[in-house]
């Protein structure tokens, strides 16, 4: 269930940033005190782009992030039997990946947009940067979507072994999708916040739904959390 659940919650989140990509296209409406001059001009069309940027990455990714944890949520209450955890489940996991994931990426958006001004030569020639701006912008799909499937299956307990392996499995994605996006869409700016072609957007939210939702499930049966032990009372008398 996890895997469906995945690919729904990615196919879904990219068509909610399609249509955040329209709705926030700048016009370019300035005053003409700004537009007389070239250096106000180019400063303001530079803002809204980044304005633009900022609020279509957050709605892509918060809702990557909550309908991830919403749909595996589900999933794992239909694995576990239980409607109710279920219900819980999908809650907390929308409730949580929206919160962490917009929050996340408008932060990170703007720590880009400062790196990006200060040396834009620098940048495009530097991967571990946007590596880890991605990293911070998805983790919020991993743990909310991880959390919520171990919840739905069996409580808090098995939610924190599975979200884990959400995280491991965002961490996967980033790098797939920063590797996979370069060679397939070089022209995309992919080591920017966000594409600048859909098949390269798609791919991202494909990938990072799909790795989280697999390694999710896997630490489901092979991750367990050890327990302290205290050693019985009285132990070593006779």
């Amino acid at each position: 269930m996890a895997l469906p659940a995945g690919l729904m919650a990615g196919l879904l989140s990219w068509g909610a940033g399609e249509l955040a990509l329209v709705r926030f296209t700048p016009a370019f409406h300035m005053n003409e005190q700004t537009r007389q001059r070239i250096e106000t001009s180019t400063a303001e069309v530079r803002r809204q782009l980044q304005e633009a940027t900022t609020r279509t990455a957050t709605v892509s990714y918060g809702a990557l992030a909550a309908l991830l944890g919403g749909a595996l949520g589900a999933a794992g209450g239909i694995a576990g039997r239980s409607r109710s955890r279920g219900l819980t489940a999908a809650a907390v996991g929308l409730l949580l990946g929206a919160a962490a994931g917009a929050s996340a990426t408008a932060v990170l958006c703007q720590v880009f947009h400062q790196w990006f001004s200060a040396s834009t030569d620098t940048f495009s020639k530097d991967l571990l940067r946007p590596l880890l701006l991605h990293a911070g912008m998805w983790a919020p799909a991993g743990l909310a979507g991880g959390l919520a499937l171990g919840l739905g299956e069996g409580g808090w307990r098995r939610g924190a072994q599975t979200a884990f392996g959400g995280l491991l499995g965002a961490a996967f994605g980033v790098v797939l999708s920063e590797i996979g996006g370069a060679l397939a869409f070089p022209n995309a700016r992919t080591t920017h916040p966000y594409g600048t072609e859909w098949g390269a957007r798609l791919l991202v939210h494909l990938v990072v739904a799909l790795t989280v939702s697999a390694l999710a499930a896997w630490s489901a049966d092979n991750v367990r959390l050890s327990r302290s032990r205290s050693s019985p009372a009285g132990s070593g008398s006779s």
